[in-house]
């Protein structure tokens, strides 16, 4: 008997160096994500080292070193702005490759750069390549079930990571000089350049919103406002993070009691990037998603149980298989009431939080999207359709939608 030859082309689509990529939704793939996401603004992080860095080790002012800082953060909102109108155009992996190449050369450049002028341009286009890289990311987790979870492990990756540096890096500068710094972000690049193979190919055209109806687009004065909001809260936010370092030592701290608290600080904020993992699965959208199953009732456990309708041979309310009116129970109200059942779990699934999902077999419902229409539009004759729905709503994976 010969056995079935596996599909080297399939095989290698889901593996690099003999090694298996990620599952997409997986646990591992969301780590993955998280460091694409992170690499591009990872400086971020650690900015009060990089300006206490550059006042220590370059000889820059504070006025100067915090220059350097603000273009390295303005490049990367033109970066991500730019992101925007591109990411669905483009082959994410392969800009991914490039942007996350040139960020290792402007570090690799930075450190050999000891000119005030220089360095903020130098800074200015590795912060755009990093706000591209991390617009991209970000494109891509949202490609991904449950992006809120990922989002989730892309905070711990940023306060892990970024307190960690803080810890280590500023007791370093006065032996090293401000090398250590752009060797440390040369490092989380060129680990996150490694992590780029292992991530599956996250095409666009796989992910299906639900649609929106008329009137029912985008608010531009919330959203303007939203963004306003974000923007003075970073204003205020990095104006102090950037010089804290500055701001112990100007109180008489020393760096041993300095870099201690700041990576406490970070890492506290992993509690709360824990919760946004915990909550998205037990509360959020992917709890939302599952549809709810009607629990087996053993003996003694139906307590309350409508009985059975004796089913008619003619079809209809206690009807076999054959034509007349659809089973009444369902919707309540006779045909009628049956056919309104029929349209609600037809909007639920059409229209609800499965309308995100390309395969709903995977909840297990079985709603194939080309029979939606007739779902919906079913009549009080319609005939199999609305009868399959009025079943799966009583007894399948839609009890207790209607």
């Amino acid at each position: 008997m010969n056995n079935p030859t596996p599909d080297t082309g399939a095989m290698a689509a889901h593996t690099i160096f003999g090694l298996r990529k990620a599952a997409p939704d997986g646990e591992v793939a969301r780590v993955l994500l998280a460091f694409l996401a992170t690499a591009g603004i990872f400086y971020v992080n650690i900015m009060p080292a990089l300006v206490d860095g550059l006042v220590q080790g370059a000889g820059f002012s504070n006025r100067q070193a915090g220059l350097v800082g603000s273009s390295n953060v303005y490049g990367a909102a033109i970066g991500a702005l730019i992101a925007v109108f591109i990411v669905k155009r483009i082959r994410w992996r392969t800009w991914a490759y490039g942007l996350l190449a040139a960020l290792i050369a402007l570090d690799l450049l930075s450190m050999l750069v000891h000119r005030f002028e220089p360095l903020v341009v130098m800074r200015f286009l590795h912060g755009t390549m990093g706000g591209m890289l991390v617009g991209i990311g970000f494109a891509v987790m949202s490609r991904t079930a449950q992006a809120d979870r990922t989002f989730g492990y892309l905070l711990v990756v940023q306060f892990g990571l970024g307190g960690l540096g803080l810890a280590v890096l500023p007791p370093l500068v006065p032996t090293l000089g401000t090398s250590v710094l752009f060797g440390a972000l040369i490092l989380f690049s060129l680990v996150t350049l490694a992590m780029v193979p292992f991530l599956t190919d996250y095409p666009a055209s796989a992910v299906r919103r639900p649609r929106v109806g008329a009137g029912e687009g985008v608010r531009r004065g919330p959203l303007l406002l939203s963004l306003l909001a974000t923007f003075f809260f970073q204003a205020g936010n990095m104006a102090v993070f950037a010089y804290v370092i500055g701001l112990g030592k100007a109180d008489g701290l020393g760096m041993d009691f300095i870099s201690p608290v700041l990576a406490a600080a970070s890492w506290i904020g992993i509690a709360g990037s824990g919760l946004v993992i915990l909550l998205s699965t037990r509360f959020g959208p992917a709890r939302q998603a599952r549809p709810r199953r009607a629990r087996p009732r053993g003996p003694g456990r139906g307590r309350g149980r409508r009985p059975r309708r004796p089913r008619a041979p003619g079809g209809g309310p206690g009807g076999g298989r054959g034509g007349g009116a659809p089973p009444g129970p369902v919707g309540g109200g006779g045909p009628a009431g049956h056919v309104r059942a029929c349209r609600r779990a037809a909007r639920v699934c059409a229209l609800g939080p499965l309308a995100a999902r390309p395969d709903f077999r995977a909840h297990g419902v079985p709603c194939p999207r080309a029979d939606l229409g007739r779902f919906r539009d079913a009549g009080p004759g319609g005939g199999g359709a609305p009868k399959y729905v009025a079943l799966r709503i009583r007894t399948g994976p839609w009890t207790g939608w209607a």
